[in-house]
């Protein structure tokens, strides 16, 4: 018969050193870089966990909107159309926050103010739904807000749109002019109808304590690193340099993937990259 523990076996969390309980919650819930899982990717809350109901409803709303998926590993903001992984992400270590109130204390503030919160792909609706499922308390602790200029947000609702709004009247077939007439416009449409709407949504966001924007492109490199005034008040000139920068990138990935399968592949591959994610 296993003999029962000792009270050695077990420490209280506060009883430890300041320094190490930093360093514990540093390790477990400041991976660098967060990003918001799109609706799509949204997990409902496992019934049979009362511990993570606990956590969900503390550290977000229930059901939760906006989990965040942590990016641990290497990789930019563009798309594989091989196939191949260019991320690695994992949860954090929430389940550190339920195991007493100053460790929860310890470890939201730290979440929210050490890291790097990154728009969702998409639209702007698409972020500010993310922003607006963000309550006001754990808006004002984010001091870095990230966001990439890539063709993952040629999210399959963005396509849709396009199509209806302004690319109806080009033919889809192989002619090689359509073809870079259509690469053309769908990398305008990104960077002046979609990526500058995300701009301007993020500007209008109420957020007191934010001290930086990190842009960055499709291949992971930072474009532009604004404070949170210089963003909020960035001129025409210097969003032009930003937005034309970005979408040099989105239009040579775009070639790239047209030239191999054309633009119906193409259109197929944005598709059915949608409802693999689940949406």
């Amino acid at each position: 018969m296993t003999a029962a523990p000792t009270a050695e076996v077990f420490f209280r969390y506060t009883a430890l050193p300041a320094e190490i309980r930093n360093a514990i919650m540093h390790h477990a819930l400041v991976p660098g870089d967060v990003y918001p899982s799109c609706p799509k990717d949204s997990i409902a809350p496992p019934s049979s966990s009362s511990r993570k109901l606990l956590l969900l409803r503390a550290v977000f709303r229930r059901p939760p909107p906006a989990p965040f998926r942590p990016k641990v590993g290497g990789g930019g903001g563009g798309v594989d159309h091989h196939g191949a992984a260019t991320t690695t992400t994992k949860r954090p270590g929430f389940h550190l926050l339920t195991t007493c109130k100053q460790a929860y204390r310890d470890g939201r503030y730290m979440f929210y103010t050490l890291n790097t919160f990154h728009l969702p792909a998409g639209s702007a609706r698409d972020a500010e739904v993310w922003l607006e499922h963000l309550r006001p308390d754990q808006r004002s602790l984010i001091k870095r807000a990230g966001l990439t200029l890539s063709l993952a947000d040629l999210t399959p609702a963005v396509l849709a749109e396009m199509e209806k709004k302004w690319l109806w009247d080009i033919p889809t077939g192989r002619d090689r002019r359509h073809e870079e007439r259509m690469v053309f416009e769908v990398a305008y449409l990104l960077c002046w109808r979609f990526w500058q709407d995300k701009i301007r949504a993020l500007q209008r966001q109420q957020w007191p304590g934010l001290e930086e924007v990190v842009v960055a492109n499709a291949r992971g490199e930072v474009v532009a690193v604004f404070t949170g005034e210089a963003f909020r008040a960035l001129g025409v000139e210097e969003e032009r340099g930003v937005l034309d920068s970005a979408r040099e990138v989105v239009r040579t990935e775009l070639e790239g993937l047209v030239g191999e399968v054309g633009w119906k592949g193409a259109r197929r591959w944005f598709l059915a990259r949608g409802k693999g994610a689940g949406g």
